[in-house]
C-alpha cells in the first residue's frame, strides 16, 4: 500500500509538472585523422521514445530535450564502426558537454559495435554552486531517511537549523526555494520519500534566471518515473 501511495503522488507530479527541468547532451565527432566528421547520425532513446541529431559540418551535434536520467548514445556512420557511449548522465538544466568521439573505420562488411562508458569529470568548473546527487547516491547514502539531512550533507555551506529547515550561507527562515519537476513547491517538499527521487541538484550561489526571485538557495528535485517503479517491481 505503501508503495502505491507513492507511485501515485510521483505520477500526479509528473502530470502537473508543465515545467519540467530538460537537459541537454552536447559534443562532437571526428574521424580517424582528428577531422570534423558531418552528417554523421546520434541517437539515444528517452522515455517518449527515440531522439535523434545529425552531426553539422564542424562534426558537433545537439539531443534536446532530454528528461534527466541516464543514456546510451549510439553513434552512426556509413563506413565506420558503430560507437556506442553508455552511463552519460543528464542533469536538470543542464547542457553536458562531452569529450570528443573518434570513430573508426569498418574493416570488414558488417560494421562492429564499440561500447564505452562514459564517465562524468570529477568537478565541474563551470558551476562550482552546484552539487548533484543522483538516485545511485541517494540510495546509499546513511541519511536517506530524512532528506533535509540529506541535502544539508551535500555541501558545507548548506546547514540544518534547530527548527529542522535548511538555511543556505546564512540565509533567513523560509528563503530556499524547492523545485520539484519544474514546479515551485514550499518547504513541504522536504517530505518526499528519498524512494521516489531520481536526483537532487543544489544551488547555493549564481543562481539561473528562473530561480532569481529567492534570496537563499535553490533545491531542484526530479522525481522517478513511474516506468522506474514498474521496472523496480517483483514479477511473478
Amino acid at each position: 500500500m505503501k508503495h502505491l501511495i507513492i507511485l501515485a503522488s510521483v505520477m500526479f507530479l509528473n502530470i502537473i509538472a508543465t515545467g519540467q527541468n530538460f537537459g541537454e547532451i552536447h559534443g562532437k565527432v571526428i574521424d580517424e585523422h582528428g577531422e570534423p566528421l558531418p552528417g554523421l547520425n546520434v541517437y539515444t532513446q528517452s522515455s517518449s521514445g527515440e531522439i535523434m541529431a545529425t552531426t553539422n559540418l564542424d562534426g558537433r551535434y545537439k539531443l534536446k530535450p532530454l528528461n534527466p536520467g541516464i543514456y546510451t548514445l549510439n553513434f552512426s556512420f556509413m563506413g565506420y564502426d558503430t560507437h556506442r557511449l553508455t552511463d552519460i548522465n543528464v542533469d536538470p538544466d543542464k547542457i553536458n558537454m562531452l569529450k570528443k568521439v573518434q570513430m573508426t573505420r569498418s574493416a570488414t562488411d558488417i560494421p562492429e559495435v564499440i561500447i564505452f562508458t562514459y564517465t562524468d569529470p570529477l568537478i565541474d568548473p563551470e558551476e562550482t554552486s552546484r552539487v548533484t546527487m543522483r538516485a545511485s547516491d541517494i540510495k546509499s547514502n546513511s541519511r536517506r531517511t530524512s532528506l533535509v539531512d540529506m541535502i544539508g550533507s551535500m555541501k558545507s555551506d548548506v546547514k540544518k537549523g534547530t527548527d529542522g529547515e535548511l538555511y543556505f550561507r546564512g540565509s533567513r527562515t523560509g528563503a530556499v526555494q524547492y523545485n520539484i519537476d519544474g514546479v515551485k513547491m514550499g518547504a513541504n517538499a522536504a517530505r518526499i520519500p528519498s524512494s521516489a527521487i531520481g536526483s537532487i541538484s543544489i544551488y547555493t550561489g549564481g543562481l539561473p534566471a528562473k530561480y532569481g526571485d529567492t534570496t537563499g538557495g535553490v533545491v531542484v528535485i526530479e522525481t522517478k518515473s513511474y516506468m522506474d517503479f514498474y521496472n523496480a517491481s517483483p514479477r511473478k
